[in-house]
């Protein structure tokens, strides 16, 4: 179960697993079929906001996480000393930002736009969301017969693409006609910007974005999926750490750095209240 520490704003009311929302609508099947809408959003914000992936009740995904319930046990080398902790128990106590309290509440303060739901950064927000969904389907710790992590880096990487949308002004080539700049070069000039000394960042977010490119534009997988417990090492000239993956090598840090990214931009162009 999700569990919420209580937070009350104008538009919304969130108490352990309760979300109450006010919206407006010409008559209630108005209302509640945008309320479905909205409440996708704020669903996809909470997760951006605790980078766990909020669900409503009764879904697939509540299955798959209570079947993936585990107990992590912690021993201290030197005393023996032993902690543990419900895996479950990342989803309790989940508390809201301000900012992100903030905005779902302007969000919802907000006239429905029948043809234009959500604006870049919202976008944003819901790409980003299912990166966590996929990220938390290749945790689980049983085999699901899908190779989740190639979703979770293409989702990740197009909110990036989606909150640069309208960074650098289009342009087109007088002879071909084709675009001038790539989208790549929006979200490395992002990481540049939010991350001026650290090539780090900046190298991770180009290696990804890569990554992403070469999964949607040529179907290629980010391992062979074939880690049996043997490993068979095979050189490769299209690998960046020169041999053939047979299982993904993944960061964790990808999400984190990519959500600090998305606030950064939308601090930097003052949308963000």
């Amino acid at each position: 179960m999700i569990i919420f520490k209580k937070v009350e704003y104008k538009y919304f009311k969130i108490e352990n697993d309760k979300l109450r929302l006010t919206v407006t609508g010409y008559d209630d099947i108005d209302a509640k079929t945008f309320a479905t809408s909205q409440l996708r959003f704020v669903r996809s914000i909470l997760s951006f906001d605790t980078l766990k992936f909020i669900n409503f009740s009764e879904t697939g995904i509540s299955v798959v996480r209570n079947m993936n319930h585990r107990e992590i046990v912690l021993i201290d080398s030197d005393t023996d000393e032993q902690s543990s902790y419900l895996t479950s128990d990342a989803f309790k106590k989940l508390e809201i930002s301000g900012k992100i309290g903030n905005y779902i509440d302007h969000y919802l303060s907000k006239p429905l736009n029948y043809f234009e739901l959500y604006n870049s950064f919202e976008k944003s927000i819901l790409f980003f969301s299912e990166g966590l969904f996929f990220e938390e389907l290749y945790n689980t710790s049983f085999a699901l017969d899908f190779n989740c992590i190639e979703y979770a880096i293409t989702s990740y990487m197009s909110s990036l693409e989606l909150i640069t949308l309208n960074d650098i002004e289009s342009k087109k080539c007088n002879t071909c006609n084709q675009e001038t700049f790539s989208i790549s070069k929006r979200i490395i000039n992002l990481a540049k910007e939010a991350n001026v000394e650290n090539e780090l960042i900046k190298k991770i977010i180009s290696e990804y974005y890569v990554t992403r490119s070469k999964f949607v534009h040529a179907g290629i997988l980010t391992s062979m999926y074939n880690y049996n417990e043997n490993s068979i090492p095979l050189l490769s000239v299209n690998s960046e750490n020169g041999i053939v993956n047979q299982s993904v090598i993944y960061s964790a840090k990808l999400k984190y750095i990519v959500k600090d990214l998305i606030l950064f931009h939308e601090q930097a162009n003052k949308d963000f209240k």
